[in-house]
C-alpha cells in the first residue's frame, strides 16, 4: 500500500498563504488610511492652519536625505549584486526628488517654495511610472551617466527655482489656497506614482519580491499624496497630511534598505568564505611551490660548489700540464741540441771522413732535429694561450713590431705589405703579435709566381672589431677552409712548404680565448683571406 506524507506540501502551501494575505493586508492599510486621514481633515481640521517653517524644513530635509539614502543602496546593489534592472528608475526617482526635496527645504514662502514641490512630486513619479518600460529601454549598461545626468540636471532645475523663487508664475493666493496650475501637475505625479504601484504589484506577484511589495506601498503613499495635495492649502491640515504621508512613504523604504543590508551581508560573508578557500589553496600551493623552490637552490646550490670544485681541480691540472710541457719541452729539446751540436763537431773535425752519401745523411738529421724543436717550441707556445696577461694594446704598433721581426722573409720574398688603422685592444701582447706573425708569414710562405701583396683592414661589428688578413696567394679550396685549423692539419708536403701544421691551430686557440673567432675565405690561385674578430673596449665579457 502507498503512503504519502503530504505534511511538509501542505505546511509550505498554508505559509505562502499566509504571506499573501499578509501582503494584501499591508497594501489594504496602505490604501486605506490615507484615504481615511484625508476624509477626516476635510471634515474636521478643513479651518486649522500650522504655520512652522522649522518643522516643514525638518520633515523635507529627512525626507530628501531618506531619499537619497535609499538610492545610494539601490544603485550600490545594481553595482556589486544581483538586483532586478527594473529598479534603476526608482534609484533615479529617488535622487530627482532627494535633490529637489532638499532645495524645497531651503526656500521661504513664495511661488518657488510650491513649484519646487509640485516639480519633485511630478518628476518622481514619472521616472518611477518608467518600470512600465520594457527591458530593452534600461539605462543599466550606461548606469553611471544615467546617475551623472539626473544629479546635474536636478541640481539645475532646483538651482534655477531657487534663484527666480519669486519670478516663477503664481502657485497660491494671498489667503493660501493653492491655484489650479500647480494642483493639475502634482495631481499628474501622483497619478503615475498610482501607475508605478500598480507595476510593483505586478512584479510582486509574479516574482514573490518583498522588495517589489515595499515599492507598491511606497509609490501608493505617495500617489495618494498627490490627491491629497490636490485638496490641501498652504499650511492647512490636509497639506500637513500630503508631508506626512511622503515621510511615511520614506519610511517605508527603510525597510528596503534593511533587506539590502541583509543580503549585503550574506554576499560578503559568502565572499569572505570564498576568499578564504582560496587563501587557503593558495597558500597550499605556494607552499608547494616554495618547497619545490627550495629543492632547486638546494640541487643548484650544490651544482655550483661541485662546478667551483671542478674549476679548481681543472686550474690544478691545467697547472700541472703547464709544469710538465715546460719540463717536457726543455727535456725534448736538450738531447736535440746535444745531437745537432755534435753533428757540427764531427763536421768540423773530421772533414776527411765526410763524403757525399755521409753529407747527405747528416743534413737530413739536422733537418729533422731543426723540425722537432720547431715542432716542441709550437706545442709549447699552444700550451700556454691560456695564460694570457690583458691589457690596453696599441695594435698598430704591435703589427708594426712583427713586420720588423719578419723583415728578412719580407725582403727575401718581395712582399709588400699595407695596413688600415688599427684600433687599440685590451689583449695580450705576445699574443696579438703571434697571430699577426703566424698569419703574415702564411701569406708569404704560401705565395704564387707574383710577389705577394698583403693589405690588413678592420671595421667595427656589434661591439666587435672584425680584422681581415688579404693576400694573392696560391689559395686553397673552401673544402678545406675548416680544416686547415685543426692541430698538425697540412695541406701540402714539408719539401714544399715547410712548417709544423700548428701556426693557424694557435692563432684560432688565441682568437677564441678572446672571445672572438677565426675563419678564411679562399679560392685556389685568386688569394685568401683571413678573418678574426677581437672584442671592442667595454664589451668584453667578464
Amino acid at each position: 500500500m502507498l503512503v504519502v506524507n503530504q505534511s511538509d506540501g501542505g505546511s509550505n502551501v498554508s505559509v505562502a498563504h499566509g504571506l499573501a494575505r499578509l501582503e494584501i493586508l499591508a497594501l489594504w492599510l496602505t490604501g486605506v488610511m490615507p484615504i481615511a486621514a484625508m476624509v477626516c481633515c476635510t471634515i474636521f481640521l478643513s479651518n486649522g492652519r500650522f504655520v512652522n517653517q522649522p518643522v516643514h524644513a525638518f520633515v523635507e530635509t529627512a525626507g530628501a536625505s531618506m531619499a537619497l539614502f535609499v538610492a545610494a543602496l539601490i544603485i550600490c546593489r545594481l553595482s556589486f549584486l544581483s538586483a532586478p534592472g527594473h529598479f534603476v528608475w526608482p534609484a533615479l526617482a529617488l535622487i530627482a526628488m532627494g535633490v529637489l526635496d532638499a532645495c524645497h527645504a531651503m526656500l521661504h514662502t513664495c511661488p518657488g517654495f510650491t513649484w519646487t514641490r509640485v516639480f519633485a512630486t511630478f518628476v518622481g513619479g514619472a521616472l518611477f511610472a518608467m518600470t512600465w518600460l520594457p527591458e530593452r529601454f534600461l539605462p543599466r549598461k550606461h548606469l553611471k551617466t544615467a546617475i551623472v545626468l539626473t544629479v546635474l540636471l536636478s541640481l539645475l532645475a532646483g538651482a534655477l527655482m531657487m534663484v527666480f523663487a519669486d519670478q516663477l508664475p503664481l502657485a497660491f493666493t494671498h489667503g493660501g489656497d493653492h491655484l489650479p496650475a500647480p494642483r493639475i501637475v502634482n495631481l499628474l505625479g501622483g497619478v503615475f506614482f498610482l501607475f508605478a504601484s500598480f507595476r510593483f504589484y505586478q512584479l510582486s506577484l509574479a516574482g514573490r519580491m518583498k522588495e517589489n511589495l515595499l515599492f507598491c506601498c511606497h509609490c501608493l503613499l505617495f500617489g495618494l499624496a498627490g490627491f491629497s495635495y490636490v485638496l490641501s492649502n498652504l499650511w492647512d491640515a490636509q497639506w500637513w497630511l500630503f508631508h506626512a504621508l511622503r515621510l511615511f512613504a520614506y519610511c517605508v523604504l527603510l525597510v528596503y534598505t534593511a533587506a539590502i543590508f541583509r543580503e549585503l551581508h550574506q554576499a560578503l560573508q559568502t565572499a569572505n568564505d570564498q576568499l578564504e578557500v582560496k587563501v587557503g589553496e593558495r597558500t597550499a600551493e605556494l607552499i608547494t611551490v616554495n618547497t619545490a623552490l627550495q629543492d632547486d637552490i638546494r640541487k643548484r646550490e650544490e651544482a655550483e660548489d661541485l662546478l667551483a670544485a671542478k674549476n679548481i681541480e681543472l686550474a690544478r691540472i691545467n697547472e700541472e700540464l703547464e709544469q710538465f710541457a715546460s719540463i717536457a719541452a726543455h727535456d725534448l729539446q736538450e738531447p736535440l741540441r746535444t745531437i745537432s751540436n755534435y753533428l757540427d763537431l764531427f763536421h768540423q773535425r773530421f772533414p776527411e771522413r765526410m763524403d757525399e752519401k755521409a753529407i747527405k745523411y747528416m743534413n737530413h738529421i739536422k733537418a729533422g732535429t731543426s723540425r722537432m724543436q720547431s715542432l716542441i717550441s709550437d706545442l709549447l707556445r699552444y700550451s700556454r694561450v691560456g695564460k694570457a696577461v690583458l691589457i690596453e694594446t696599441d695594435a698598430q704598433e704591435i703589427f708594426d713590431l712583427t713586420i720588423s721581426g719578419l723583415g728578412n722573409v719580407i725582403e727575401e720574398s718581395g712582399a709588400l705589405i699595407t695596413r688600415d688603422k688599427l684600433p687599440v685592444l685590451v689583449v695580450d701582447r705576445s699574443q696579438l703579435s703571434q697571430v699577426f706573425q703566424n698569419l703574415l708569414a702564411n701569406a708569404i710562405k704560401f705565395r704564387g709566381t707574383e710577389s705577394p701583396r698583403i693589405h690588413v683592414s678592420v671595421v667595427q661589428l656589434d661591439g666587435q672589431w672584425q680584422f681581415s688578413v688579404r693576400d694573392n696567394g696560391i689559395g686553397l679550396e673552401s673544402q678545406y677552409s675548416q680544416q686547415i685549423f685543426q692541430l698538425f692539419r697540412r695541406l701540402h708536403p714539408r719539401d714544399e712548404y715547410p712548417g709544423t701544421g700548428l701556426g693557424l691551430a694557435i692563432c684560432k686557440k688565441i682568437v677564441e680565448r678572446n672571445q672572438g673567432r677565426l675563419w678564411v675565405s679562399s679560392e685556389p690561385g685568386r688569394g685568401s683571406t683571413f678573418f678574426f674578430t677581437l672584442p671592442v673596449i667595454g664589451s668584453r665579457e667578464q
